[in-house]
């Protein structure tokens, strides 16, 4: 319930900050960062009370933050990356949380991993098609 919650405020937080007109380029980095602690404490939590297998628990860490890794390189870039890939945070905090309901972390960690691997295809291949059309 408090990964639900947790998940509902963060999205809460930046839609009011955009409607109030108080969003800011520290702002988004700053909840960028903290996105990046809360899930990476998350899956520690679950690798650590061995809920699922500590080499697939730290695949799923490591694919989810190349996910949000190459939305921020490709923005720095320039490309703009909204809605590029299916599996961002907000699905993959929804699959952990549903896991855990079900009495199935290790097979949330494991859906984890591989959807979060196919978002992280799809944006690299985003980037490259982008990128070498531009330079062309």
């Amino acid at each position: 319930m408090l990964l639900l919650l947790s998940g509902f405020l963060d999205a809460l937080d930046g839609a009011l900050a955009r409607v109030t007109g108080r969003a800011t380029v520290f702002g988004g980095i700053l909840d960028s960062i903290v996105d990046r602690c809360s899930e990476a404490i998350i899956l520690a939590a679950i690798i650590l009370a061995n809920y699922c297998d500590t080499l697939l628990g730290l695949y799923a860490m490591i694919a989810s933050f190349m996910v949000s890794y190459l939305r921020a390189r490709g923005e720095a870039a320039g490309v703009k990356m909204e809605g590029v890939g299916f599996y961002e945070r907000a699905e993959r905090l929804l699959t952990i949380a549903v896991a855990g309901f079900l009495d199935l972390l290790w097979l949330g960690i494991a859906v984890v991993a591989i959807l979060s691997t196919l978002t992280v295809l799809q944006r690299l291949y985003h980037l490259w098609r982008y990128l070498h059309y531009r330079s062309s």
